[in-house]
This record gives C-alpha cells, structure tokens and sequence, in this order.
C-alpha cells in the first residue's frame, strides 16, 4: 500500500472522475468514483493594502504589502480587462509595481493570485490626481 500521484494531460472539466488500480500479475480492479475538490480562488487583496501613486515625470507605481513569495499582482485600468501591468513577489511582504503607462483614469482595479489558486476578483482603487504646485504669494 502507499500513495500515487497521478498527472493529468488536461483540466478536469467535471466534478468526479473513476479510479482504478492494476497491481503487478493482477487485474484492474473494480473502478471507484472519486470527488474532484474545486479549485482554489485567492482571497482578494484588502484595499488598505494598496497604495497607489499618480506620479508626476516618472512612472505610476502600485504598491501591495502582506503578499507572499510568488504571490502574483495584476493592474488594470478601470474597465477590468486592460492589463497595466503585473509582478511576481520575490519576497514576504511588499511589492512596487512600476507602470509604464500614465494613469488617465479615476480609478483602477488591482487582482492577486496566490501559488496553485486561481486569480481573486477585482478589488476597485481610487488613483489621486497629480499633485499641483501651488504658486507662492
């Protein structure tokens, strides 16, 4: 007896799938149903855990902080579909994503995907405007 890992060559599209096993001088034996467990959904990001900053002269950086090694960021403008930007954390804790595009918009949506889960949801971020200097008086 022992345990066996089996690779698939394709996604599991139901919610079970039959088991058997063929020892050595022996017949297949009887085949079994076996559960297959939903996919794992990372929890999305808290929007307290992002900062944003609308830069003037260098580029707009989004800042994530209580991720881990792996954990994956992805940036969107605020239609959700238009990729900003994303990066892969190296380290427990923070990480700054640079943009290469400006922001143009009031907002933007920001996903994380953990190692071995699918992509959370979008959590919506407010993006400040610019800042302006004041003429003196």
């Amino acid at each position: 007896a022992g345990e066996v890992t089996v690779s698939l060559k394709a996604q599991l599209t139901e919610d079970e799938v039959q088991v058997s096993v063929t020892n050595v001088n022996s017949l297949e034996s009887d085949k079994t149903k076996a559960a297959i467990a939903a996919e794992k959904v990372t929890t999305a990001p808290v929007s307290s855990t992002i900062t944003v900053a609308n830069n003037v002269g260098i580029a707009d950086t989004v800042t994530l902080t209580g991720l881990a090694v792996k954990d994956i960021v992805k940036v969107y403008k605020a239609d959700g579909l238009t990729l900003l930007g994303t990066a892969v954390a190296t380290k427990e804790g923070e990480l700054v994503i640079s943009l290469k595009l400006q922001f143009v918009e009031s907002t933007i949506k920001v996903s994380l995907t953990n190692t071995n889960s699918n992509e959370s949801g979008l959590v919506e971020v407010i993006v400040e405007d610019e800042a302006v200097t004041q003429l003196p008086e």
